[in-house]
């Protein structure tokens, strides 16, 4: 899937467009979920096994204690996380500093 968006005048969709693209090409990198538990955030917030978390909080998942690590760190109430899922990235809003409801692996 190609976005055409890339040249739009809106500068936050023409880097959706452009991650979007990316992502789709080079097949998602980030924290694969195996598995979600029912009832935790992830669930709730429609994560699907077989998603990619790509980043969290703005910050890339680039290996297992990445998102360990950031999902615990934040001086913040709740947390952007974007998830490549039906060929799309979701930005999902999660309570930060709770368990994210996913394992998997980088």
């Amino acid at each position: 899937m190609i976005l055409e968006a890339t040249n739009d005048p809106d500068e936050e969709l023409r880097e959706t467009a452009t991650k979007m693209n990316e992502l789709a090409s080079a097949k998602a990198t980030g924290y694969y979920v195996r598995s979600v538990t029912k009832g935790g955030q992830a669930e709730k917030l429609g994560v699907k096994v077989g998603s990619v978390i790509v980043s969290y909080a703005g910050k890339p998942i680039t290996s297992d204690r990445d998102l360990f690590f950031l999902s615990r760190s934040q001086k913040v109430k709740t947390a952007v996380v974007e998830v490549f899922q039906n060929e799309t990235i979701l930005k999902l809003t999660f309570e930060a500093n709770k368990n994210l409801g996913v394992d998997g692996s980088y």
